[in-house]
């Protein structure tokens, strides 16, 4: 468990506190970014940013929100951020199907279809839905961990699912 005292140690520079928050955080991290960008090269740019970030920033963390919290806005936020530059880079499609092979999954229809459904979302949508439905994420937390209303929260959720719906029945 990170006590106040471990993240104000590590504002600090206290590398075994710095540490001991890379350790916890580190596969959370991994894991949100690769399921929003389906993209191995583009998660481990995610989480290596990430990490520079929260280090540099962590003076600055006012205990508003859990740490988690906003560890997990700065994952969105960097992997968004990253998908629209490699986009603009090199004109790339994220294939969203390769998830299963990627992540070394048995492939399960079930989560194919789920992985196929999130393939038809813009990467915000596919965000939300993963930390609502993946993550058991409540409206409050992702509305605090991507810096929107609950009420733009549920309807991004409804619109997203509304979506996936019809992909599905199409």
């Amino acid at each position: 468990m990170i006590t106040k005292s471990d993240i104000k140690r590590a504002a600090r520079g206290d590398g075994a506190a710095m540490e001991k928050i890379y350790n916890r955080y580190s596969g959370f991290v991994w894991n949100v970014a690769l399921k929003t960008c389906l993209n191995r090269e583009i998660a481990a740019d995610a989480m290596q940013e990430v990490f520079l970030k929260v280090f540099k920033k962590l003076g600055s963390f006012l205990f508003r929100s859990s740490l988690e919290t906003w560890i997990y806005r700065i994952t969105v936020n960097a992997t968004l951020n990253l998908i629209e530059k490699e986009k603009r880079r090199e004109g790339l499609e994220l294939d969203f199907s390769r998830l299963g092979a990627q992540s070394g999954e048995s492939g399960l229809e079930n989560r194919q279809t789920a992985e196929e459904l999130l393939g038809c979302l813009d990467p915000q949508g596919r965000m939300i839905i993963v930390m609502r439905e993946m993550e058991g994420m409540s409206y409050r937390e992702i509305a605090s961990a991507c810096g929107m209303t609950v009420s733009a929260v549920k309807t991004r959720i409804f619109r997203a699912r509304e979506k996936m719906r019809k992909e599905y029945s199409g």
